[in-house]
């Protein structure tokens, strides 16, 4: 972020887990003061460079300088699937805001970022659940402060470009080539062969999901 810090106090994070408002999440809290903090970054950028080239030269928003930011922030989250050993379409599907159709998958409790999804298991046991995954505090607040100040950035400096860029919408994998609302399984499969090249066999989505089942039940 280049060099700011934020200090955020994951325990005095409010949310409410039954408010469904469309476009709703706990970075809108008023309690919680997250839902302008972003600009604090805006500031940072205008006086900044990034790789050793500025943002703005004169009043000109750069475009190498700012296309190579925009892709380091897609580098981020490509690499944030530790932790979610579901399907493809539920990984990539995440929500972090409420939408027309569902609720969101992200909620704050006790301190913890919490992530919710809905599992069928209709073949093994006729039954349908929910599934929480409890996050790491250290990888909360890494998930909170991309949520809250990078993501929106990254967002601005797009409009700025006047350039497609999907990552103004309500889902935490972005699909980078801005056709669909999100990543696609095959893209995610992609995303991690990529990040584990240097292993004997590359993982796919699928074959994580099988490794992490396998080590919880042991």
């Amino acid at each position: 972020m280049l060099g700011l810090v934020i200090d955020v106090d994951l325990d005095h994070i409010e949310d409410d887990l039954t408010y469904p408002k469309v476009g709703w999440s706990f970075l809108q809290k008023a309690e919680n003061k997250l839902a302008d903090i972003w600009t604090m970054l805006i500031d940072k950028v205008i006086l900044s460079s990034f790789r050793g080239k500025p943002y703005i030269k004169d009043t000109d928003w750069q475009v190498e300088t700012c296309m190579a930011y925009l892709n380091a922030g897609v580098t981020r989250i490509k690499s944030a699937f530790a932790g979610l050993p579901g399907r493809g379409t539920k990984v990539t599907g995440i929500r972090y805001v409420n939408t027309e159709l569902a609720i969101r998958n992200f909620f704050f409790r006790g301190g913890r970022m919490i992530i919710i999804s809905y599992s069928k298991a209709r073949v093994s046991n006729n039954c349908a659940f929910y599934i929480v995954h409890y996050l790491t505090p250290n990888f909360s607040l890494s998930l909170l402060k991309y949520l809250a100040i990078m993501q929106p950035t990254l967002s601005f400096i797009a409009q700025q470009l006047k350039i497609p860029y999907n990552l103004d919408n309500k889902c935490l994998f972005p699909d980078p080539c801005g056709k669909r609302k999100h990543l696609s399984s095959a893209q995610a499969s992609e995303i991690l062969k990529d990040l584990t090249q240097n292993l004997p066999t590359p993982w796919t989505l699928s074959s994580y999901r099988r490794a992490s089942l396998a080590i919880a039940k042991h």
